[in-house]
């Protein structure tokens, strides 16, 4: 016999059982909907928050590293300097040439001791802003830009370490000496300046990503 419920509903023409069940079951499907939505976003929000505190983390510890051989490079071009001061007028070669004959090797070898220290956060550095790609940041080109213009200061130093350490060059080479003389015109300050602008670019794009993360 049926029930009273399921009679009532048949006397007035509609299965309001189902319909109601149905009505449920949508109900249901809008609520997992949104609920899917909601953690796929703070997932999403998540993954940013970790990249940009890693990342910014690895760009600190590399500026810190990179300073020393910096401030090497600056040493190198006082010596340089000096030799110049202290030349005779009857000395023809460069005073850059000088240096590198007495000091060169021993003082690329400080500046490339000091650049290996920073290889570890280069690594990490490019790995994260290939990465970072993929992760839906608002102008992110330009925080990968910037992130490449740092960490091409490393390249830039590691090259003038390498230059300044070959001190069994054949010097009558105009090659040589030419290299030589564009590897000195390299300074501390424009390296400096390029650091500064890139990160200062670089917190600009990390400010507004945090805040949309977070809005």
């Amino acid at each position: 016999m049926e029930n009273t419920t399921t009679l009532f509903c048949k006397i007035i023409g509609f299965d309001w059982v189902a319909i109601l069940q149905i009505a449920i079951s949508i109900w249901a499907v809008s609520v997992a909907t949104i609920a899917l939505k909601t953690w796929k976003k703070q997932s999403k929000a998540e993954k940013q928050t970790s990249f940009l505190d890693e990342l910014t983390e690895n760009l600190h510890e590399f500026i810190e590293c990179i300073n020393e051989p910096v401030e090497l490079l600056r040493y190198v071009k006082i010596n340089i300097e000096a030799y110049q001061s202290i030349n005779t007028p009857q000395e023809t070669q460069p005073a850059s040439i000088a240096y590198v004959k007495k000091n060169g090797s021993s003082d690329s070898a400080r500046i490339n001791k000091c650049l290996d220290k920073c290889a570890p956060s280069i690594s990490r550095i490019k790995s994260l802003i290939t990465k970072g790609q993929v992760l839906g940041f608002s102008d992110y080109n330009n925080c990968y830009i910037s992130c490449k213009e740092i960490i091409e200061q490393h390249q830039k130093l590691r090259a003038f370490a390498i230059i300044i350490g070959g001190g069994n060059y054949n010097w009558s080479n105009p090659t040589v000496i030419e290299t030589l003389s564009k590897a000195v015109l390299m300074e501390p300050d424009k390296i400096q300046e390029v650091l500064q602008t890139n990160y200062s670019n670089y917190l600009k794009f990390l400010k507004a990503n945090y805040e949309s993360v977070y809005k």
